[in-house]
């Protein structure tokens, strides 16, 4: 099960139940993120990303990074997650590296899903279903660069399968009964976040 069907399915089966809450108090549902997803999802594609694009993002954790990271697997795209907290120049080696065909930026956090990724949206709409494809990337999560530039690793939705296999064994929790809660201390670009997301 891909990262698209995964947030469709945990919508199904947990709806309401916060999936995130943000810094600023900010709690998103399953159903949300599910529904926002969709929309950013129209907004990429309405503004010219396609399969097999890149779109680069640098912001704060938060749930809008969330979004996006499922909103570019249901266009097909890969999302090249860069830590805001790095240096200008870092960025844009980075931006070099990757070469997206959009980058979002911002600091500024939504209080509610009416705020997050307003000018992205496409309000009430959604991209036509990929088929899946194991081969399609997923996201490029740079490297930390301690000898040097940073490399950017490309991670297929295939790889992504196994480490929620892995983490999951495929088990769901009970719907109806609270699971346990997590707190992420780290940039949402870095490998555990990334990769884990889907078995969350």
């Amino acid at each position: 099960m891909n990262l698209d069907q995964t947030v469709r399915e945990a919508c199904a089966r947990f709806g309401e139940r916060s999936a995130y809450v943000s810094p600023t108090g900010w709690e998103m549902s399953y159903a949300a993120l599910d529904t926002l997803a969709d929309e950013v999802a129209a907004g990429l594609a309405a503004a010219g990303v396609a399969e097999g694009a890149v779109v680069a993002a640098t912001m704060p954790p938060r749930p809008e990074y969330i979004v996006l990271q499922v909103a570019t697997a249901r266009v097909g795209a890969a999302l090249a997650g860069i830590n805001h907290k790095l240096a200008g120049p870092e960025q844009v080696a980075l931006l070099e590296l990757c070469e997206p065909a959009l980058v979002l930026a911002g600091n500024d956090p939504a209080n509610s899903a009416d705020e997050a990724l307003t000018d992205l949206r496409g309000h009430g709409t959604a991209p036509p279903p990929l088929p899946p494809d194991p081969e399609r990337p997923l996201a490029i999560i740079f490297t930390s660069g301690t000898t040097g530039t940073p490399r950017g690793a490309v991670y297929a939705q295939r790889q992504v399968d196994f480490i929620t296999h892995v983490d999951t064994g495929g088990a769901w929790g009970d719907p109806n009964t609270p699971g346990p809660h997590g707190m992420s201390g780290m940039s949402l670009t870095h490998l555990g976040p990334t990769t884990k997301l889907q078995g969350l």
